[in-house]
């Protein structure tokens, strides 16, 4: 209003011809868009004698432009949702290629939390159950455009909010999904990081835990959603195959070896399950009784093992 009265004010004065477009509050409470031509009409020797003004409706455009606005930033939404998806497909894609290719899943792990921070976050810590033992922290990945402050990092021991995901098996979220995020206040589930935003998932496998993922941001990027639970629950996922599947090929090689020393050695060896049927019968002890594995295997020893 201020722009269109100064405007009015100095084409009294004589000024050029002047356009300025604004709205106006209709007599029935509607607002219109007008666009105002305000022309000096002046004397044979160039004074002016008065002003013309043209008041012209221009809503119909206004309308079209405000539809274009939103159509095209429907358009960028949806091509910034479509270059999100692909960036998550990617890390989920790479992230698979690393852990099948190799049976060495601590580097595997490390190299897939290095993957995480490029793009996803600004700090990614894994922390697994090895063997029976105590949770241990095995991977800490750093995003590259992160300041190294002294003493800015995570503990090197897991924390009590992921020991708790790893115990209950239940994925954690700070902020929680649906809370506005509180810009002072941080998270505390790593330790040593002063984080907007993280997420601890369980690495799960075969109906058991075998550690946990933890993502943190502490830029000023958005804080993590329900997509970035999902995604980080896939990679959990994936993790725990990789690592599960180590330690079987690890098992089936032990056993392996058992069972070689078992073929060869010179004593008879058998093993009966609790059902009392026996189920391995070496080449020592068919050589000692004279029974063929055939006639052993898969039956009870009380009926096919004279004397037992």
């Amino acid at each position: 209003r201020d722009e269109v009265l100064a405007g009015a004010k100095q084409q009294a004065t004589g000024a050029a011809p002047s356009k300025a477009e604004y709205r106006l509050l209709a007599r029935g409470g509607h607002v219109i868009w007008v666009r105002e031509e305000v022309t000096t009409i002046r004397g044979p020797k160039g004074k002016p004698l008065y002003t013309q003004t043209l008041l012209i409706d221009i809503g119909e455009r206004k309308r079209a432009e405000e539809e274009r606005e939103r159509l095209l930033a429907a358009e960028r939404e949806a091509t910034a949702r479509t270059v999100e998806r692909q960036r998550r497909l990617d890390l989920v894609r790479e992230a698979g290629q690393v852990l099948a290719s190799s049976l060495d899943y601590r580097s595997a792990i490390q190299r897939v939390a290095e993957l995480a921070v490029r793009e996803y976050a600004d700090w990614c810590v894994v922390d697994i159950i090895e063997d029976g033992s105590p949770l241990k922290r095995v991977a800490i990945a750093r995003a590259e455009l992160l300041s190294q402050e002294a003493g800015v990092a995570p503990d090197q021991e897991p924390e009590e909010a992921v020991r708790t995901v790893v115990e209950t098996g239940g994925s954690k979220i700070v902020p929680a999904l649906g809370e506005a995020p509180n810009g002072r206040k941080k998270t505390s589930i790593l330790g040593g990081i002063d984080a907007r935003s993280a997420i601890c998932v369980p690495l799960p496998a075969r109906k058991r835990t075998l550690g946990a993922l933890t993502l943190a941001r502490t830029g000023s990027g958005e804080t993590y959603g329900a997509d970035d639970l999902a995604l980080a629950e896939d990679l959990a996922g994936r993790l725990a195959l990789a690592i599960d599947r180590a330690r079987l090929y690890r098992e089936v090689e032990e056993r392996a070896d058992a069972a070689r020393v078992v073929a060869h050695v010179a004593d008879g060896v058998l093993l009966v399950d609790r059902g009392g049927v026996v189920r391995l019968w070496n080449p020592a002890a068919e050589a000692i009784t004279s029974i063929a594995p055939a006639d052993v295997l898969g039956n009870s020893a009380v009926e096919v093992i004279p004397a037992w």
